[in-house]
């Protein structure tokens, strides 16, 4: 192995432990003392209900989309935490995003943690379109594939559940990462007196074109190394240590051997190996950034697993990446 690589090695050890914040106040807290039941309750949807609820396809026409007679289709929702919760206590509801909304039931370790000592139900909405949510009849009419859309069928969704659960006095608390957040965000403004707050992590709420003030392409970056920072929580090597792996992941990323240990080392899965250094760089970069957000929405010790697929932000070279990270602070 060349010295290269043997310095390299290391350094990717320190990197694995970056997002704690060993000896450092946690990030998340919980409000009171958690009962030794709700310990036990491990995230996932093996400790939470299945449910469906009927949304209206178009919330927006009174016309009766064709396909079904009803115009409406099955929205999959999860309920947990429901042991102990009664009527005006509060309820957390995850905004379902792009995705089967199972990931977010088995991920979201902030709401998980937070619930118990503030005594809150947890609902885990689907977004339509995914999952289950399927609007059967209408795969194909995609004009009904719209955040607008997604926000009324959360609306409808709390209204129908304050209304089952006769807890009309019961705070309602959006929760959502990325797009998710956006869609808790979105959904606090364009429905106030639906939820009385969201906490929404790595929303790029305001990640527009057009905008003014223009819209800062380098603020995502910029807030990922805070989180590698001191006061993000991080050790006070983690931020060093990352910036100076690039010029080594570039380097390795150059030849056949290099990706191959690159591949050792990160230990990659079959269909996710590196064979181009724009490749080694933008897998090693998507790790360090949802392995610092894992202690935002996603707070340890609950894992994040990921599958990278193609080009980091579609960007096709090394240079351009160098470029990137460079008009980043990176």
């Amino acid at each position: 192995m060349s010295r290269r690589m043997l310095t390299l090695t290391p350094l990717l050890g320190i990197l694995l432990v970056c997002g704690s914040s060993a000896g450092l106040p946690p990030r998340h807290f919980v409000a009171s003392p958690v009962s030794s039941t709700a310990l036990r309750l491990n995230p996932g949807v093996n400790n939470c209900t299945e449910r469906f609820f009927n949304q209206q396809v178009d919330h927006f026409s009174a016309a009766i989309p064709p396909g079904r007679p009803d115009g409406t289709y099955a929205q999959r929702y999860f309920t947990c935490l429901e042991d102990g919760w009664t009527p005006g206590d509060p309820v957390f509801f995850y905004c379902g995003n792009e995705a089967n909304v199972e990931l977010y039931v088995n991920a979201s370790g902030l709401m998980w943690e937070s619930a118990p000592g503030m005594k809150a139900k947890l609902v885990f909405a689907e977004h339509r379109y995914f999952g289950q949510s399927q609007l059967y009849g209408y795969k194909q009419n995609l004009q009904f594939l719209s955040s607008e859309q997604a926000l009324a069928d959360f609306a409808t969704l709390i209204s129908h559940l304050k209304g089952e659960w006769k807890a009309e006095h019961s705070p309602v608390i959006g929760f959502g990462g990325s797009y998710g957040g956006m869609l808790a965000s979105w959904l606090r403004l364009k429905y106030p007196a639906t939820i009385v707050g969201a906490i929404a992590g790595s929303a790029p709420i305001l990640s527009f074109m057009g905008q003014t003030p223009a819209y800062d392409s380098g603020s995502f970056a910029k807030i990922v190394t805070l989180d590698a920072s001191v006061d993000g929580g991080s050790p006070q090597a983690c931020a060093p240590n990352v910036r100076a792996s690039w010029p080594l992941i570039f380097e390795l990323g150059k030849n056949q051997t290099g990706q191959d240990e690159l591949n050792r080392i990160f230990k990659l899965c079959d269909n996710s190996k590196i064979g181009s250094s724009s490749a080694a760089y933008g897998r090693f970069l998507a790790a360090v950034i949802f392995r610092l957000h894992v202690n935002g929405i996603l707070p340890l010790p609950f894992e994040l697993h990921i599958k990278w697929q193609g080009t980091f932000a579609g960007l096709s070279d090394a240079s351009s990446l160098q470029s990137t990270r460079n008009a980043s602070g990176w």
